[in-house]
C-alpha cells in the first residue's frame, strides 16, 4: 500500500460497498427474465433463469481531461454492470465505454481525453489498494481528488449507462469490426503493462486448482481480444502462459453479456480435458451472470454427444491419417441422405439403429445401389473398418460414429451462436468437420502449433481454415505471463530459432533442476523432490508429469500420500498436494512447480516435442526434471548438465529404506 493511500481506499470501499447495495436493490425488483437462454433442448421451456447476484463489485476508474454533456463530473467508474444511482455513475466491463479503461487506443471516443486510470485491487474480496496509470492526455490536476455526487441531468441528455451515446459507435457493421480488431493493437510487453505493480504481484503469487477471474487487470491487448466482434472468426496463436485460457474464459462472458451490442444467445468453450474445463469453470462462475448461457465442455464430451450411443470407449487413438480426415464426415452425410429417403432412417427409427445404419453404409462403400466413393484407397480403408459393435467402443472410430451420428439425426443435440476452442491446434480435421454441426455462428480459436501432440491432427491454422471453409485471421501473443525466463528459455530449445518469440514477464527465474538417477530410483525419487519443494512452499500448487502416473502414484503411496477422495489425480500428505497426471491431461493447465518424470519417454511429433514442450511450460516458478535416459539432444546444450542428489533428509530416508 502506498503511503498517505488510506484515505483514498476507504473512499473506494465505501463506494464499492454501494455500488454493490445499489446493485442488489436493482437484482430484487428485476422481473424474471426470458426463458430457456441458450438451447430449448438444454433448458425446458418452462425454466425461468434468475440472474446470480453480482459477484464483483467496482473493477476502476477512469478520468477525463475535462466534463463532457453525457454525466456529471470529469471521472467514472467500471464495474460488472451499469449504475447511475447513490452518487455513482458506473459504465459496464463490456460497453464500447470502457475500453476509456483497458486502453490507451480504444475504440471509444473519448479515450484520447483520458488524463487517468485507477485499477481497484481486492484482497479477500475487499479494495486493499489501487494502481494509477496515466491516460493519453496531459494532467492538470492530482486524479480522483474529490468525490462529487452525481446530479442528474434531463433525461433527454443522458444516456441509460450501458447503453450507446453518441460518441460510442453504435452496432457495427462487419466491416467497421474489422477495423477494431486486435490487429490494431500492439502487443503487449513488460513495458506497456496496465496496473503493472498489480500484474507483476498476481504472476508472482501462488497459483489456484481454478482459475479465476483477472478482469481488473485484464491488458490492453487481453481486452482487444475479449471484445472482437463476434463475427469475425480468428485464431489466437501464443506460446504456454501468455494467457490463452484467460482470453477464452473472459471473451466467452464478453459474448453473453447484456451489455455487449452484439451479444450472443449461448456460447461453448470446448477444451481438451476435463481437467481444464474443471480449471476454466471457476472464472466462468466469477464472470458469468445468467446460467445456461456458456457451457464448456472436452471434445471427448462433445464427439459423445454426437454419437448418442451409450456404448463405453478405450483409450485407443486415431492411427492412420484417414481415420482424421474430414472426407469420413461428407460420406456420413451423403450415406444419410440416402438412407432416409429409403426409409431406412428416420425420427421413428432408434438412434443406435440409424447411427449402425450410416456406419454400416460406409463399411460396405453403399450409396443406395452405388459406391459412395471410387478411389481405391478410400474404398479400402472404408472396407477394412471394423463392425460397428466394436468400432463403438474404441476412442480411434469415436470422431467417425460422431459423423454418423449427427448425419442419422440431421441436426445435432445442441448449437450455439458462437465456439470458442482453446488447444485447438490437436483437434484434428474431422473431428472439426463435426464440431462444424454445433456451431451456427462464428470462431474463436486458440493454441500453440508448437504444442500438436499428434502427427495427425491439423499441420496448421490455414488447414483449419480450409477444413472450416472460412477464412481464420491470425493473431499473435507475445507476453509471457506464465513461467520464468529461466523456464521458457529452457524449453524453447525444443523449438526453431524463430520460433522462440515469447517474451516473460517474470525475468531471470530459478534454472531448471535436471536429476540424473539410476532407473531403479527414477519413480522413487519424486517423493524427496516434492517434498523439498512444499515444504519450502507451502501454497504453491505443484504436478508431476510423465508417462507412466501410475507409477508415480504407487512412489507416493510408498512414501505416505493418500489420494484425495476429491480428486483421484491428487496425492496428499501433511497438507502436501501433489497432482499426478500424464502429458495429455496436463494440457492448459499452471502449477507454480513442475516435476517432469523421463523426457525422453515423451514421444515425439513430427518434426517437434509438442508433449514435451507443453509439459515442461506448465510450471510457473520452478521446474524439476528427473531422468535416467539421455535427454533429448536439444536439452542437452551446454548448461543443462545434470545436477547431483540435493542433501535433503527426506532423499536419504527414502534411499535407506529402499536399500541404497
Amino acid at each position: 500500500m502506498k503511503h498517505g493511500a488510506e484515505p483514498a481506499i476507504a473512499d473506494e470501499r465505501a463506494a464499492d460497498e454501494r455500488y454493490r447495495i445499489a446493485l442488489r436493490r436493482e437484482e430484487s425488483r428485476r422481473l424474471p427474465v426470458h426463458q430457456g437462454y441458450g438451447d430449448a433442448r438444454r433448458i425446458p421451456s418452462k425454466a425461468v433463469l434468475t440472474p446470480v447476484p453480482p459477484r464483483r463489485g467496482l473493477l476502476g476508474r477512469v478520468e477525463l481531461a475535462e466534463p463532457t454533456d453525457f454525466f456529471d463530473g470529469t471521472n467514472f467508474y467500471i464495474g460488472s454492470r451499469p449504475l447511475d444511482a447513490d452518487g455513482l455513475m458506473v459504465f459496464s466491463w463490456a460497453a464500447p465505454i470502457a475500453s476509456t479503461f483497458f486502453q490507451n487506443r480504444g475504440t471509444h471516443d473519448l479515450c484520447p481525453r483520458v488524463t487517468a486510470r485507477r485499477t481497484l485491487l481486492r484482497r479477500g474480496g475487499q479494495i486493499a489498494d489501487y494502481v494509477d496509470d496515466d491516460g493519453p492526455a496531459p494532467r492538470t490536476a492530482e486524479p480522483f481528488a474529490a468525490r462529487r455526487l452525481s446530479i442528474p441531468k434531463a433525461p433527454a441528455r443522458r444516456p441509460l449507462p450501458g447503453r450507446s451515446i453518441p460518441e460510442q459507435r453504435s452496432r457495427r457493421s462487419a466491416a467497421q469490426a474489422q477495423t477494431d480488431c486486435p490487429t490494431a493493437q500492439p502487443h503487449q510487453t513488460a513495458s506497456t503493462l496496465r496496473a503493472g505493480r498489480a500484474v507483476l504481484a498476481a504472476i508472482e503469487a501462488p497459483r489456484t486448482e481454478r482459475l479465476t477471474s483477472v478482469l481488473a487487470t485484464l491488458q490492453p491487448d487481453q481486452y482487444a481480444y475479449v471484445t472482437a466482434a463476434a463475427d469475425a472468426p480468428v485464431v489466437i496463436q501464443g506460446h504456454p502462459g501468455t494467457g490463452k485460457t484467460v482470453i477464452a474464459a473472459h471473451r466467452a462472458a464478453f459474448l453473453v453479456h447484456r451489455d455487449n451490442e452484439q451479444r450472443c444467445r449461448s456460447v461453448l468453450i470446448v477444451g481438451p480435458t476435463a481437467h481444464y474445463v474443471r480449471h476454466i469453470g471457476g472464472a466462468i462462475d466469477d464472470l458469468v451472470d445468467e446460467e445456461g448461457s456458456v457451457d464448456a465442455l472436452t471434445i471427448e464430451d462433445a464427439l459423445l454427444e454426437f454419437r448418442g450411443l451409450s456404448a463405453q470407449i478405450d483409450g485407443s487413438r486415431p492411427v492412420v491419417l484417414r481415420d482424421t480426415r474430414s472426407e469420413l464426415a461428407e460420406f456420413a452425410e451423403q450415406a444419410a441422405r440416402v438412407l432416409r429417403d429409403e426409409g431406412e432412417i428416420g425420427s421413428r427409427i432408434a438412434h443406435a439403429d440409424c447411427v449402425r445404419h450410416v456406419y454400416e453404409a460406409l463399411r460396405h462403400n453403399r450409396l443406395g445401389r452405388a459406391r459412395l466413393t471410387r478411389d481405391r484407397d478410400w474404398a479400402r480403408y472404408l472396407r477394412e473398418l471394423p463392425e460397428f459393435e466394436l468400432a463403438s467402443t474404441q476412442r480411434r472410430y469415436l470422431a467417425l460414429l460422431a459423423a454418423c451420428g449427427v448425419a442419422a439425426a440431421g441436426v445435432p443435440p445442441y448449437t450455439y451462436d458462437h465456439v470458442i476452442v482453446d488447444e485447438a491446434q490437436d483437434l484434428t480435421a474431422l473431428e472439426w468437420a463435426v464440431l462444424m454441426r454445433m456451431n451456427r455462428g462464428s470462431w474463436t480459436l486458440l493454441g500453440d502449433i508448437n504444442q500438436r501432440r499428434s502427427d495427425l491432427s491439423c499441420h496448421s491454422w490455414s488447414r483449419v481454415s480450409t477444413v472450416l471453409a472460412r477464412p481464420l485471421a491470425v493473431e499473435t501473443l507475445r507476453c509471457g505471463y506464465r513461467g520464468t525466463a529461466a523456464i521458457m528459455q529452457f524449453a524453447g530449445r525444443l523449438l526453431s530459432r524463430e520460433e522462440q518469440t515469447v517474451e516473460s514477464l517474470q525475468t531471470g527465474g530459478v534454472p531448471p533442476l535436471i536429476r540424473k538417477v539410476r532407473p531403479t530410483e527414477l519413480y522413487s525419487r519424486v517423493p524427496a523432490e516434492a517434498s523439498v519443494l512444499l515444504t519450502r512452499h507451502p501454497d504453491w500448487t505443484a504436478a508431476v508429469i510423465g508417462m507412466a502416473p501410475q507409477q508415480v502414484v504407487r512412489a507416493l503411496r510408498i512414501a505416505g500420500y493418500h489420494v484425495d477422495p476429491a480428486d483421484d489425480t491428487i496425492m496428499v500428505q501433511d497438507g502436501k498436494r501433489v497432482r499426478v497426471l500424464d502429458p495429455q491431461e496436463a494440457r492448459g493447465l499452471e502449477f507454480d512447480v513442475a516435476i517432469v518424470i523421463e523426457p525422453g519417454d515423451f514421444p515425439p511429433r513430427l518434426g517437434g516435442h509438442g508433449l514435451l514442450y507443453t509439459s515442461l511450460t506448465r510450471a510457473n516458478r520452478e521446474l524439476v526434471i528427473i531422468h535416467s535416459k539421455p535427454l533429448p539432444a536439444a536439452l542437452r546444450r551446454p548448461g543443462s548438465a545434470s545436477t547431483p542428489p540435493p542433501a535433503d533428509p527426506a532423499w536419504k530416508s527414502v534411499r535407506r529404506r529402499r536399500g541404497a
